[in-house]
């Protein structure tokens, strides 16, 4: 023990922080801190990790293994595994509020030692070895389907203290210097999709570089390797062989080979394309971009998610081009229609012409190609409204029995807009302290509105697909509000309005409290009080207290649900004014 107790409570810092550390992350750490030394510095400083060994008293892992045979030691734990003698039963744990195996956790260390041990086995050049070893591990890991094998709070991979996925890379970079020519590809194949379910995103880039050497007889393993991935595209398409295919025709023909490996597929065509155009804008090849993505829209005739994303890439690269900008967005929405794509076509709309009567070319566009069942409801009764088909949207969802999906998206769009609609001037309306104003805003926190177009599957992170125009003025909310405005109702549209409103209430009402389900008394309580607002607001308070009465006395046994609407009614400012 240290005498010093700054001194000791450092090191603990620096332990704890250490072995939070990977060792690659370590190195590198050490390399980045060196590289700022000053010249007088770096002697002493190399020659702690020169002695580092001796001085620490620094053990192999070979000599912490139970019998010193690396595959001994590896059998052994799989025969104590398959016994159960790590497992002692399955039960619930408060700690993650979850079901789990319990019993003796220790083997997660044990495999941990003997994954690192094999590491060194291939940093020291044993790839036979290592590539032995790592077989017989992987075939532990493959016990995790079993119940009575491991114990654990998490999967058995996740309960190792190291990088699994470096750990998958050296063994296929074993299986690749060890096997022929010949055979080459067809083996790494095995090894990569079929031997060890291997979910990572490994890439041949990834097998080439854990290793000082480069891959060896590049050019005959390229043309084998793209053929044995093009054959499981075509038996089985998934992204994780799209992109090991994307990056060999890359490293064969580079983009000219990639532009003809995405016009000629048959499989994962849009995929493809779609790692085109990102590869060629991460390039900086915006112009290239724009004509492929062009290309690709009007290439593929059908739909989908992934034909969108190629549109929204268009648009952020069409700046210039307002027109082509505004082409784009409509060819994204139609493509993939969901409330975030709807907010910006209407905002591109807006800067050129009307854009109810542009909704309304949606609204017939969809209606026309028979796929208006492929919009999400709250998706359709936001363009219904923008479109200035409220009462449409109304009929939508009048005639929906019982509950369902276009219920939870009239009460979340369709009622607030309803009932701030009447209102004189909605815009005031007060931003806390109103059970109102809290469900206009929640218009913007619907599931289907957040900003949830993601990164390209091919590429890192920071290459984004469909980079939009995230500012703070793009909300459904402000644009309905907008709609609001414009509107000039007569007194009997308001009446109407109101009628629809207290049908959707009474509806969400029933189904709550109705069906007894207690955790949504207060949003039901909610709702009627949002009504008795606009009562107060409009001075209707009789209507509106006629409606609440009727609603909350059909429910005289439920003592919770009318406690709930006793704190509903307190908690509004505008009704305790």
């Amino acid at each position: 023990m240290l005498e010093d107790p700054e001194q000791q409570k450092f090191l603990d810092g620096l332990t704890r922080d250490l072995f939070q550390l990977s060792i690659g992350d370590l190195r590198q750490g050490i390399l980045d801190y060196a590289q700022k030394m000053e010249a007088s510095q770096r002697n002493g400083f190399a020659e702690v990790f020169a002695h580092a060994s001796g001085s620490l008293g620094y053990q192999p892992l070979a000599s912490r293994i139970a019998s010193g045979n690396l595959l001994e030691d590896i059998a052994g734990l799989h025969s104590r595994l398959e016994q159960g003698e790590y497992f002692d039963g399955f039960g619930w744990d408060e700690d993650i509020y979850d079901e789990r195996s319990f019993g003796d956790e220790s083997w997660a260390e044990e495999l941990t030692d003997l994954f690192s041990m094999t590491s060194e086995l291939f940093s020291t050049g044993e790839l036979d070895k290592a590539k032995e070893a790592y077989e017989r591990l992987f075939a532990i890991l493959d016990l995790d389907g079993e119940i009575g094998i491991f114990s654990g709070p998490l999967c058995a991979a996740d309960m190792l203290d190291l990088d699994l996925a470096i750990n998958r890379t050296q063994y296929l970079r074993c299986v690749y210097e060890l096997t022929p020519e010949n055979t080459r590809a067809s083996e790494v194949a095995h090894a990569w999709f079929e031997n060890t379910d291997f979910e990572d995103a490994i890439t041949l880039q990834d097998v080439d570089r854990c290793r000082e050497s480069d891959l060896v007889d590049m050019d005959t393993f390229l043309p084998r390797w793209i053929n044995e991935l093009q054959a499981r595209m075509q038996e089985r398409p998934n992204s994780r062989v799209r992109k090991l295919l994307v990056e060999a025709t890359l490293f064969s023909g580079g983009l000219d080979s990639l532009a003809e490996l995405a016009r000629n597929a048959r499989v994962a065509q849009a995929e493809l394309y779609r790692d085109w155009v990102v590869l060629v804008q991460s390039l900086g090849k915006d112009e290239v971009a724009v004509a492929t993505a062009r290309e690709a829209l009007d290439i593929l005739a059908e739909p989908g998610r992934t034909r969108a994303e190629i549109a929204d890439i268009l648009a952020t690269l069409s700046s210039c081009d307002q027109s082509q900008r505004l082409m784009a967005r409509r060819e994204a929405f139609r493509s993939d229609p969901n409330l975030c794509r709807l907010v910006i076509l209407h905002t591109e709309e807006a800067k050129r012409t009307n854009p109810a009567q542009s909704m309304r070319n949606e609204i017939d566009f969809f209606r026309s190609e028979r796929r208006a069942t492929e919009i999400s409801p709250a998706t359709y009764l936001a363009l219904l409204i923008l479109a200035g088909q409220v009462e449409e949207a109304i009929n939508v969802v009048e005639a929906i029995p019982g509950a369902g999906r276009n219920i939870e998206a009239g009460q979340k769009i369709l009622l607030p807009f309803l009932l701030l609609s009447v209102l004189e001037k909605p815009s005031v309306l007060p931003t806390t302290g109103s059970w109102l104003a809290q469900l206009w805003t929640g218009i913007d926190q619907i599931d289907s509105f957040l900003w949830n177009l993601q990164s390209t599957d091919f590429f890192d992170s920071s290459s984004e697909v469909a980079k939009l125009d995230r500012n703070n003025d793009m909300s459904l909310a402000a644009i309905l509000m907008e709609r609001i405005k414009v509107e000039q109702l007569s007194e009997e549209q308001r009446a109407a309005r109101i009628r629809a409103a207290e049908s959707l209430i009474e509806r969400s009402v029933v189904q709550v409290v109705g069906g007894r389900n207690r955790p949504l008394y207060a949003s039901a309580a909610n709702l009627i009080t949002s009504r008795l607002e606009v009562g107060y607001l409009t001075s209707d308070q009789s209507g509106a207290e006629h409606f609440a009465t009727m609603l909350v006395s059909r429910f005289p046994r439920h003592r919770a649900f009318q406690q709930e609407m006793k704190r509903s009614r307190q908690n509004s400012k505008i009704l305790q004014r």
